[in-house]
């Protein structure tokens, strides 16, 4: 039986809302962002979250 968890935080974006993912790269605190420059839309999140036990989740 999978235990199941709360994730206690998640974010989702569009890409055009977040100027420092459209702009130029520039070294970042959390290294390199490549692989987000690009939409994460709530229906990904879902489906990134299929079979991982998380029943509920709290939208940062």
């Amino acid at each position: 039986m999978m235990q199941k968890a709360i994730d206690a935080h998640f974010h989702i974006w569009r890409q055009k809302d977040q100027p420092w993912l459209v702009g130029p790269m520039v070294p970042r605190i959390f290294g390199p962002y490549e692989p987000i420059r690009r939409d994460y839309p709530i229906e990904e999140f879902l489906a990134d979250q299929q079979g991982s036990g998380v029943e509920k989740a709290v939208y940062v």
